[in-house]
């Protein structure tokens, strides 16, 4: 199948080819196409967010992706119900159930905990299965002739909360730093993940201000594309991403390369099956 505006990522990653190798083969005009759907905006210049502990506190209010707030409790926080943001083209649903994804692929260190909220309830949700996928260092996402590299999912503890051990990811044309993340309810989580229902798919979003400082460490500075910034970020302007910024904590203020812990709040309602958005808009 010939790569179209709708789907010009998800033809290349289902020929085994990179986002960077699937640019270069459209060449100029058809990689216009490509960053045109995959929803190239302007915006204004990136802001900068404050790294801050992760842990919630019982005097704080984490919160989730924005709109009408459903507030929950864990250890006497509160989560607002997480809004829907897109699958983007890199999807692969037969990633390994692992906590380590890093495969040995350079960067900086990051420890990723995703807690899970149930926001009917106002419990942690307990044996849901996180699934996490991001580009390595240089803008690239793994597929399958390329060994699958930095995807994996984690069932949810007794505390809702999900760890993966990994990189904070690069950057490529027309995206910011980002980690993709779904939430599947009800399946078994074995080697590999099977049945149950996806009751959240989203974005996870850095403070600007650390990926500046990251951008700037090795191997990251050999990505050649120019770094997009947060709000010119196409998902996070027209996706509520301000609310699906994570909280960073550095393991070394002094040295940013020794790594970080990123944590997020994920408000979600265990029964729902909301619909995913597309690459250009479209519900998959």
């Amino acid at each position: 199948m010939e790569p179209t505006p709708d789907r010009p990522a998800r033809a290349a990653f289902r020929g085994g080819l990179s986002r960077r190798t699937a640019l270069a083969a459209l060449g100029g005009a058809g990689a216009a196409a490509f960053l045109a759907a995959c929803g190239s905006s302007s915006g204004s210049d990136a802001a900068s967010a404050t790294s801050t502990t992760a842990k919630p506190s019982t005097t704080t209010t984490a919160t989730g992706a924005g709109g009408d707030a459903t507030t929950t409790t864990l250890a006497g926080a509160c989560a607002t119900l997480t809004k829907e943001q897109e699958q983007g083209p890199y999807y692969y649903p037969a990633a390994a159930v692992r906590s380590d994804i890093t495969d040995g692929k350079p960067g900086v260190p990051m420890k990723l905990q995703l807690t899970v909220m149930d926001v009917q309830t106002c419990k942690p949700v307990t044996n849901a299965t996180v699934d996490v996928w991001t580009a390595d260092a240089l803008g690239e996402y793994s597929d399958t002739s390329s060994g699958l590299f930095l995807r994996g999912l984690q069932s949810t503890d007794a505390n809702g909360v999900a760890t993966f051990t990994t990189i904070y990811p690069g950057w490529y044309p027309g995206r910011t730093n980002h980690v993709h993340v779904k939430v599947h309810i009800g399946g078994t989580a074995s080697k590999t993940y099977s049945g149950g229902h996806v009751s959240h798919t989203g974005n996870l979003f850095f403070p600007e201000n650390v990926s500046t400082t990251v951008a700037q460490i090795s191997p990251y500075t050999d990505n050649t594309a120019d770094r997009t910034t947060l709000t010119k970020d196409f998902v996070y302007n027209g996706q509520n991403g301000s609310g699906s910024i994570m909280t960073l904590r550095p393991v070394d203020p002094a040295t940013p390369a020794s790594g970080y812990t990123a944590t997020m709040v994920l408000g979600i309602e265990p029964d729902a099956t909301p619909a995913g958005i597309g690459i250009a808009g479209t519900v998959n």
